[in-house]
This record gives C-alpha cells, structure tokens and sequence, in this order.
C-alpha cells in the first residue's frame, strides 16, 4: 500500500493505492455517511447518484434504496453483500468529518476536515499507520504540508494532490488498456481489470 497526503489549512486529502473497498473502509465502520454515489456495472449500471444527476434530485435503483438514507458504513457493507454487489465500480461516501472517494481499482482519496481535531482521522492514523511511522506522517505534513511512502516518492514533482492521483489514474488506465489489448491479440477479451472509469 502506497500513500501519499497533502494539508490545505485545515483539510487533510490522502490517497491511497494498493488497498480494498473493505480495508479502506474498516475504520470507518461505526461512522454514519450519506452514499453521495455507488455504482455498479451490470448490463446495465445500478446505481445511487446525488452528484450528478441533472435534475438535482438523487436518482436511485430500487436494489439500492438503503443507500437512500443515513446509514453506517458496516450497514451499508452488510446491506450491499446481502443484495450481491461487491467492490463498487464507483463511490463517493460522505459525512462531516471525512469523505471516501473510489479513484480507480484499489485506489481512494479520503479527505479529513478539520483535521487536527478530527477524532476520525486520529482513529485512521493509528490504524492505518504503523504506529512507528505516524509520528513521521504528523511531521512531514505539519513542517512541509507533504507526506508520501517510499512508492509514491516521484508526488514531489507534482504541484498538488489532484494532480498526482490524475496521473496515477492515467498510469493505471494505460496498464489496464495494455493488458486488455494482449488478451485480444491472444484472442481473449478477459481482463481482470477492464472496467475503466472516467478520469477523476
């Protein structure tokens, strides 16, 4: 697992490569959120949006109504499992305090408000990060506003976040158009990793 942070005044964005919907989400499991977006692909996409819909009103899939209301995030994992989904294709999870966003395959940005006081965001560094190394974490974000691990060495070339996790984004899309190609030339379509988001 690869991380790396960035400190805007008071919010915290991280993101984190390498993980799974249900690790990223673990800590957060006794958490109320609003499902802003969950999206499943189906023959046809199922799916629960309050973003983008251009009616301004949530549109939602009847397989999806709990996602409807406030629900802790270990509810909404128990709920998806029991109505058969898996990892989401896409979600965006939200509350006061933090918001998990879906980047690509095993990629996620949490952003923290506030963070300083952020009892959430105290109970995700202790938990998901060797407790050796998160002194180090505090450190690097309160003197340079930065943190990254050792994999993630090449954000100090990158003006922001946003900007890094895109290009992240674009890496993993090549690879996964790559992979895709090789399994037609191979005459297979199967790709483990063929389902392609839009760009963040």
């Amino acid at each position: 697992m690869n991380i790396a942070a960035e400190l805007n005044h008071s919010i915290l964005k991280v993101f984190i490569e390498g993980t799974t919907w249900q690790s990223v989400t673990a800590v957060f499991d006794k958490e109320k959120v609003k499902v802003e977006r969950i999206v499943y692909m189906e023959e046809d996409p199922v799916f629960h949006d309050t973003i983008t819909t251009g009616t301004g009103k949530p549109e939602t899939h009847q397989r999806l109504a709990f996602c409807a209301t406030l629900i802790t995030v270990d509810v909404l994992k128990r709920k998806l499992e029991q109505a058969d989904f898996g990892e989401p294709y896409e979600v965006r999870l939200a509350n006061d305090k933090f918001t998990i966003d879906k980047e690509f395959t095993d990629a996620y940005t949490l952003t923290f408000s506030e963070f300083a006081s952020n009892e959430t965001f105290l109970q995700w560094l202790i938990k998901a990060i060797p407790s050796f190394e998160a002194d180090n974490f505090m450190q690097q974000l309160r003197s340079g506003g930065r943190y990254y691990t050792r994999g993630f060495t090449e954000f100090r070339e990158f003006v922001d976040l946003k900007r890094f996790t895109e290009h992240r984004f674009e890496m993993w899309h090549d690879a996964v158009v790559k992979e895709y190609e090789e399994g037609l030339a191979k005459g297979s379509q199967r790709c483990e990793s063929c389902e392609i988001p839009d760009t963040p």
